[in-house]
Order: C-alpha cells, then structure tokens, then sequence
C-alpha cells in the first residue's frame, strides 16, 4: 500500500545522487586542456565543497516550510528545482555560473535529506520502514552510478540532456505523493488524516486501527501545548537531539563525502585499469550491495547493525592508511586496484547501513513537535562536516599525503563505536508513539537493548 507513494521519492533520490556525483569525472577531468569545463585546484575545491554551503543552509528552513506547506510541497518543489539546473548545466561552461548550480543542488539536497528521511518514517508502517529507507539508498547509489557511466561514454551535452529527461519524469511521478497522516493531525485536518492512513494501512486491521488512535491522541497533546522553550529542554527532546547531532557528526566525519567525491581523483594514476572503469565498478558494487540488503536493515536490531558496521569500517580506514604507507616505500602491485576494493568495501556499508540507519534513527527518534527541526540541524551538521573535509582534501593531500585523510576518518568511526554502544536505544519494530514513551521512561545513558 505504501510503495505507489514511494516512487517520488525513489526518483528524487535518484536525482539527488545526479546532483551530488555529476561534478566527479569533471573534477578528474579538469587538469585536462581539451576538457569540457577546465578548472584549477582551487576551483576544483570550490566546486565540491559550495555543494555543501548550501546544504548547511537549506535545512535551517526546512522545518519552516515542511511544517507550514506541507511535506509534499517541498518534495515537488525539489524535482521541479533539480531538473531545471540540468538546463543550466547544459548551456554554460563558464565556471561562476557551475558554482551558482553546485549551490543550487546542494540547497536542494539539504531539503530533501530533511523532509524525505521524514516523509518515509510517517509514511510506512514499523515493519517495513527500514526496507523502504534501504531502498531509497539503493536510488541514491544508482544515480551516482548512472553518473560514471555516463561520463566514460558520452559526451558533456548529452549528459545534461539525459539528466534532464531523468529530472522531468521525477516531477511528473510527484502526483503520487501523499501528505503523511501525522503532518495532517497537525494541521487539524483529522478527516484526511485518516483518510490517507486508511490509503497506507489495512484499517480492517486492530493493530492499524489502534496505530492510528495513538497517532492522533500523541499528535492532539503536541498541539495542545502552547509554544514556549520548556517544552524544547523536556528529558526525551534533550536526550534525543544529543543522541542524533553527535551521531551525525561521528557519521560524517567517517568521510563519505569527500570519498565519493574524489573518488575518481584517487584512482587516476592506475595502470592497469582506467579511471572511470575503477569508478563504474566502485558504484556498481554499491548499487548491488544496498539492493541486495534492502531487507536487512528490519531484520537485525539498528544498534547492533550500526555497531558492527562502524567497527568494519575503522578497520577499513586503518587498512587504508597502512596502504599508503607501504606505497611509499614498495611498489605495491595492483595498488589502485585494492584501494578501490577498500573504497569501495567502506562506501557499500555506507549505503548499505550507516546512512539509511541515521536517517531512520533521525526520524524515529526525534520527537513530533521537533522532528523536522531535529532533522535540520542533523543535516546542517553533516553538511558542515563535509565542506570543511572536502575544501581541505586536496591541500592536506598535497602537503602532508592523503593518507593523513583517512587518519581523521578511522578516529570518528571508532569514537562512534564508543558512544553509541553506551547511548543508542533500540527503535527496531516500534511505533513511533512506543519509541518516545521509552525515552521518556528510560534512564539516561542507559539504551534499551532487549531488541538486539
């Protein structure tokens, strides 16, 4: 019942990893004098990291618009936004009018990681939220790997006419989107409210009926409350953005932003396979990876999974400074080809679980009447994060050796591994109603983990 509603947001995932990736071959390609777009290493850095000035701004308004508008609203207004820079995209090769577009995507991209991760924790019942999340992941990836595709075998202007085509059928599906029952509680709308319930549930069910009647009775006490700062400082509030902002700040800085956007960068030296073949196959493993564990993530309790996951991936990143190191001394053979298989091995737990897991966490933990704002300030720290780790990548490469990246990622993927085993609850299989009276209840520091 939830998937025709889904489709929007498959699509605009997939064109947010348009948006975020489409800049990476153009990076590898901008040292070249016959490229399309040549640019200097400053303005290589520029052009990665003004994608996430403006996502560290979008999500400060997200909550405002989300709220007041409607989730749909600024779904659309996305796909709508994101298909017409392709236009842009495909007239100008001047580099101030690309900076104005990276600001664009990336304003677009802080409103969709708000609303959507949202939108999809409303929308789908317990049982399946982690699915629909993983698979939204799943779109991400194939737009990134659509990118590097693309980019090895056609040119720059059809690129940007294939990327528009993509981002016109994303705004012709927004007609199937459908405002989450929650937001329209909110609104006092209970009449449609229940309607669009009765669209996404099975109301012939006692336990969807009974969803429903503790939705609206959770919903009618936030709107009771008159607005003041008290209700912002109340033990579940306080202990839930403590628990997303510092696990967003550990998430982000394990380097997946600048990873994926250098990507191609770090491979360009190989002899044995080209640069684009190594990127092709970095995407398409995380694209096979995040499909083929869609069902996963609803299987295995969240805490347990994002535990493993961040311990393989220090492991990783460890591997990976030690990789380097005895590259400067040996002449290791095949060196490009077990970088990418280590690149590619941390960007599919990535996809796989930490990023679908911070945004269903983010939405499931984070009360009613701060969820979107929660959502935003998650969003604005992961962007913050990633434009400071992108904007010094290159220098740090160049002055001290790129190695010294992935130092600063394995520390914030063991530090992760530390706080949350001491303060993450388990969230899998409850309703959202369920999750705040735990936090309400729990003691603090000390996570549920009958679930694991």
């Amino acid at each position: 019942m939830y998937f025709p509603h889904a489709i929007p947001v498959y699509c605009i995932y997939f064109m947010v990893g348009l948006a975020a990736t489409w800049v990476v071959p153009v990076l590898h390609q901008a040292s070249d004098p016959h490229s399309e777009l040549p640019l200097t290493t400053e303005q290589c850095s520029w052009m990665a990291s003004l994608y996430y000035v403006s996502r560290t701004v979008s999500p400060i308004l997200s909550p405002f618009l989300a709220d007041k508008l409607g989730r749909t609203y600024v779904i659309t207004l996305n796909a709508f936004v994101l298909c017409g820079t392709w236009i842009a995209v495909y007239w100008s090769r001047d580099v101030f009018i690309h900076y104005i577009i990276r600001l664009i995507c990336g304003a677009c991209d802080g409103l969709h990681s708000v609303v959507i991760s949202v939108y999809v924790c409303e929308v789908s019942s317990p049982q399946f939220r982690g699915t629909f999340m993983t698979l939204a992941i799943f779109f991400l990836s194939g737009g990134q790997l659509f990118v590097f595709v693309l980019a090895a075998y056609f040119s720059y202007n059809c690129i940007a006419l294939t990327y528009f085509a993509c981002g016109f059928i994303t705004v012709l599906s927004t007609v199937l989107l459908m405002e989450p029952p929650q937001s329209l509680l909110m609104d006092g709308n209970t009449e449609k409210a229940e309607k669009n319930f009765a669209r996404l549930r099975d109301m012939n069910d006692p336990h969807a009926v009974t969803e429903f009647q503790a939705m609206k009775k959770n919903v009618e006490e936030e709107r009771l409350k008159k607005f003041n700062l008290s209700q912002y400082a109340t033990k579940e509030v306080c202990k839930s953005f403590r628990i997303i902002l510092i696990f967003t700040a550990l998430y982000a800085g394990c380097g997946f932003g600048p990873v994926s956007t250098f990507v191609t960068t770090m491979f360009s030296n190989s002899s044995v396979f080209s640069a684009n073949q190594l990127s092709i196959f970095y995407a398409l493993l995380q694209v096979i990876c995040t499909g083929a564990t869609s069902t996963i993530v609803d299987r295995v309790g969240r805490r347990c999974l994002i535990l493993i996951t961040n311990v393989i991936v220090t492991v990783i990143h460890i591997g990976i400074v030690a990789l380097y190191c005895i590259q400067y001394t040996y002449e290791i053979p095949c060196f490009h080809l077990i970088l990418c298989i280590m690149l590619t091995m941390y960007a599919c737990l990535s996809l796989m679980f930490q990023a679908p897991l911070l945004s269903l966490i983010r939405g499931e933990l984070l009360p009613q009447k701060v969820r979107m704002m929660g959502s935003g300030f998650s969003t604005v720290v992961i962007s913050l994060v990633y434009f400071i780790q992108i904007h010094t990548f290159l220098f740090i490469a160049e002055k001290l050796g790129i190695e010294y990246n992935f130092v600063m990622y394995s520390c914030s993927a063991l530090l992760s591994v530390v706080y949350l085993y001491f303060e993450l609850p388990e969230t899998r299989g409850k309703t959202l109603v369920e999750i705040q009276d735990d936090l309400k209840s729990a003691k603090d520091g000390k996570p549920e983990i009958s679930r694991l």
